[in-house]
């Protein structure tokens, strides 16, 4: 099969250099796209085994976002003929997971987002001019993008809270060092917070608005918000991130996203009419 890596406008890549033996060792040529990446030059394609040329010829077109062509193309979304969101969450699945490895990535880059922008020392410290407490985190949502970001300011030591519309998450954000916060407590939290940052997302679903623009506007001077969901936050924002926040972090994201390729490529050589690939066919 001939596997050809589309160029597009997304800084994240379908495929790193490291993964493409693996797709050579099956007898799939590789083929990038002229210019494919700022991440990788060329010439580290052609030395891992790979070849220029374009998705003219293609068996299957695979990418990051949806493009244009006339052979099968595996994606993160819709439209594509393989769509990665649509991976069944079983346990076998999980290699291909990339909705999950990209969330993760989002959401460790919103938390230090918003670090980042606190005009103040995270963690506590006891100073000759006495001591300064930690700085107030709050997160709303509690799926692999909320996680990673309460877990993220934890090692920072911020203070951290957590909100989610499933009490069930309130194990694991306690198991990160942070409190669960109950949803008639969530205004109060919001305005008390230094740290904002909203994660809830769900495939398919629309986003959730979360916190108001009169919410934003009553927090403390100096409080910062991110909104990695792109959506929860109705007002201005240190950050706004959405569908395709893991972007801003494009080499780690992209390698992640790599190897889940790499082995829906593998499943789908072994198996066209595997259960994890006939989930992904559209």
């Amino acid at each position: 099969m001939r596997i050809v890596v589309a160029r597009e406008p997304d800084p994240r890549v379908a495929l790193v250099p490291a993964d493409v033996p693996a797709l050579v060792a099956l007898c799939h040529e590789v083929v990038i796209e002229e210019g494919l990446t700022e991440l990788h030059p060329d010439a580290a394609y052609v030395a891992a085994g790979a070849r220029l040329g374009t998705r003219d010829d293609a068996d299957l077109v695979v990418s990051v976002l949806p493009v244009e062509a006339a052979a099968p193309t595996l994606a993160l979304r819709a439209p594509a003929t393989y769509v990665l969101e649509r991976v069944p969450r079983t346990g076998r699945a999980q290699v291909v997971d990339a909705v999950t490895s990209q969330a993760l990535v989002a959401g460790h880059h919103g938390a230090l987002v918003a670090a980042a922008r606190w005009d103040g020392l995270l963690g506590r410290h006891s100073t000759s001019a006495g001591t300064l407490g930690p700085a107030d985190a709050l997160v709303l949502g509690s799926g692999v993008a909320g996680l990673e970001a309460i877990g993220t300011l934890v090692r920072l030591g911020v203070r951290v809270a957590a909100h989610d519309v499933r009490p069930s998450c309130a194990a694991e954000v306690a198991s990160l060092g942070a409190s669960y916060v109950a949803a008639d407590e969530v205004a109060d939290r919001v305005r008390e917070a230094d740290l904002l940052v909203t994660t809830a997302r769900s495939v398919g679903q629309p986003v959730p608005l979360l916190v108001t623009a009169a919410q934003v506007a009553a927090m403390r001077p100096g409080s910062v918000v991110v909104d990695v969901a792109g959506g929860n936050v109705d007002g201005p924002v240190a950050w706004r991130g959405g569908p395709d926040a893991a972007a801003a972090r494009p080499a780690t994201a992209s390698r992640l996203y790599s190897a889940h390729v790499a082995a829906f490529v593998a499943l789908l050589t072994r198996d066209p009419d595997d259960e994890v690939v006939a989930a992904c066919r559209t």
